[in-house]
């Protein structure tokens, strides 16, 4: 007899799950699966820290190969020098640490040009240097590092930074006396690779000063620019060295990876004190039928209220005055004075160079006296404070006008030009410090009317091409500041103002570079303003246009009939170029060459 509270067997079954296998036999599978998967997991891990422990190790190789070749590159200069001064025969070097990277040799990479140039007449007086730099370079996976004119360059990419500075000194101290010093290496030998480099001397040469030598004595002869010139693929680095050595802005060919630095010699540039003054030595001057030159002050009073009578003319040149023309002031030649009608009219004195090729008709009415006693020195250049003021502009300008102002104008980044809204009307705003724009093709101006206001602060505008207004078109010069016009080629106006409340010219200076020439056409057309262009070829002054300011020109100049020019006399109290501009100056200039013959094995 069977007891009922006696439990069955147990069977491994579950009851009324047949079929299923109980937790114990559940619990041993998943025990394996846990295994398995902690496994895997341990392997798969082990292999990502391996990857990324290998990546790091070679990262860290890479940065430690380049940091090597940094370092030797930077020794390069110090050997060199020994062995140019004679102290060892040779000097060995090995550059990087393994055998990662590619260490070249290429004697003709890079170059260097230093020439004199003449500021007035921008002709080239003497090249003291034109050279190959030569170049090492280590390469790591695309990592470059060079060695170059005394300095170790590194690029990356389209970038490139200095990693140790060229031995170039510029030192502008209490005494007013400029000085550039610059020891120049150059790398010379055969096109090879390796990483064992062997230095010796391949000679020393003094570039300047040179004993003897006309062009190359120190102080550095007045009136004269050096132009420094690098050319390499580092050159973008090239220039900000340039920019922190001597504080001036370089110039950029970015096509042809150029970079330059203009350093001028100190001239006090006097204050306009005329109403036009062409310079060069073979400038003509051409006083039309019935043109008409005098003077007012705008610190005073408009023209209409200050009228005077120093509308002086004056050029190195000769000059050439037809009948019917006043001068409400002298007349100044450097070379000769040719007035062959009696119905002209001179105010003032006449004063010119060359007596025998001056005639006077007897009957002019000439109410001062007039005597061959004329020495006309050519305004200095401004060509250096252009370039470097243009490009300046061209690499920092913001291209774009404050948002919190209500303005139609956009500047394209594409183009950089110019956009008139629906009213044809646009509006540039200065700014504390000034505020910089660039134009970086023509500024066409055909009925739109073009607003420079200055009362928040200075506008600087650069204009990569021509300045071209016509059909009634207008800039107007608002505010107690200055607006500057930076010009790489032509001004043009025909029928066409500029115009400046007041006719306070002394707030508008347009300045232009060797080839900008000047034409004002038509019966309409009125500039007020201050063209200092001394570096120019040519002004033109059409039949019945008017200039209220100044005008410093370069090469000839014709004022045709009826046209008139009316003399500021507020300029004679500023400045042309402002004070404090980044242009370096130079009084004395240090410059020799070591070349280093560079064996790679």
């Amino acid at each position: 007899m069977t007891d009922s509270n006696t439990k069955p067997p147990n069977t491994g079954r579950r009851s009324g799950s047949p079929g299923q296998t109980d937790g114990t036999t559940a619990r041993a599978q998943s025990s394996v699966i846990a295994v398995v998967l902690l496994v895997g997991l341990t392997i798969a891990g082990a292999a990502a820290v391996m990857l990324v422990g290998a990546t790091a190790l070679d990262t860290g190789q890479q940065q430690a190969d380049l940091e090597s070749a940094e370092n030797s590159l930077a020794q390069v200069n110090v050997k060199a020098s020994r062995v140019s001064l004679g102290t060892n025969n040779t000097e060995q070097i090995t550059v990087g640490d393994g055998d990662a990277g590619t260490t070249r040799v290429d004697p003709d990479a890079g170059d260097i040009n230093v020439t004199l140039v003449n500021q007035t007449t921008g002709a080239t007086e003497d090249v003291l240097l034109n050279d190959s730099l030569g170049r090492i370079t280590y390469e790591l996976d695309g990592e470059r590092i060079a060695f170059e004119g005394g300095g170790v360059w590194r690029k990356s990419g389209n970038g490139s930074r200095m990693l140790s500075r060229p031995d170039i000194h510029y030192r502008n101290d209490a005494a007013d006396q400029p000085t550039v010093t610059i020891p120049l290496t150059i790398v010379e030998g055969e096109a090879a690779r390796g990483n064992d480099l062997t230095l010796s001397d391949a000679g020393t040469d003094l570039r300047y000063p040179v004993r003897g030598v006309d062009n190359r004595t120190n102080p550095v002869t007045s009136n004269t620019r050096i132009n420094l010139t690098v050319q390499s693929e580092y050159y973008l680095a090239w220039g900000d060295y340039f920019a922190d050595l001597t504080g001036g802005e370089p110039a950029y060919d970015h096509t042809n990876q150029t970079v330059s630095i203009a350093l001028i010699t100190p001239t006090e540039r006097k204050a306009v004190s005329g109403a036009l003054f062409q310079t060069g030595p073979d400038s003509d001057l051409e006083f039309g039928s019935g043109a008409f030159a005098d003077s007012y002050n705008s610190s005073n009073g408009s023209y209409a209220e200050t009228t005077g009578g120093s509308g002086t003319l004056t050029t190195a040149g000769s000059v050439e005055i037809d009948g019917k023309s006043t001068i409400r002031g002298d007349l100044v030649a450097g070379r000769s004075i040719e007035i062959d009608q009696a119905s002209t009219t001179i105010h003032g004195n006449i004063s010119y160079g060359n007596l025998d090729d001056t005639e006077i008709h007897k009957n002019a009415d000439i109410k001062g006296w007039n005597a061959s006693n004329a020495s006309v020195r050519s305004a200095p250049s401004i060509e250096g404070y252009v370039i470097n003021t243009f490009s300046g502009l061209n690499n920092s300008s913001t291209n774009v006008n404050d948002n919190d102002k209500e303005e139609n104008i956009s500047v394209e980044e594409d183009e950089a030009s110019v956009e008139f809204g629906d009213d044809d009307v646009a509006t540039l705003h200065g700014a504390a410090g000034g505020r910089e724009y660039y134009v970086n093709d023509d500024l066409e101006l055909e009925g739109e009317k073009l607003i420079l206001d200055t009362t928040d602060g200075e506008i600087r505008l650069a204009v990569n091409e021509d300045i071209e207004m016509e059909e009634n078109a207008n800039i107007t010069v608002r505010g107690d500041n200055t607006a500057r016009i930076y010009l790489r080629e032509d001004f043009d106006m025909e029928a066409a103002t500029v115009h400046i409340p007041e006719d306070r010219s002394t707030r508008l200076w347009v300045y232009g570079m060797a080839d900008s020439e000047i034409e004002f056409e038509g019966g309409n057309t009125r500039f007020t303003g201050v063209l200092y262009i001394p570096d120019g070829d040519g002004v033109a002054i059409e039949s019945n246009a008017e200039v209220f300011g100044g005008v410093v020109g370069g090469g000839d100049a014709e004022i045709e009939s009826n046209a008139e020019l009316h003399f500021d006399e507020a300029l004679t109290n500023v400045k042309p170029v402002p004070k404090g501009t980044a242009v370096p100056y130079i009084t004395h200039l240090h410059l020799s060459v070591n070349y280093v013959d560079v064996e790679a094995d």
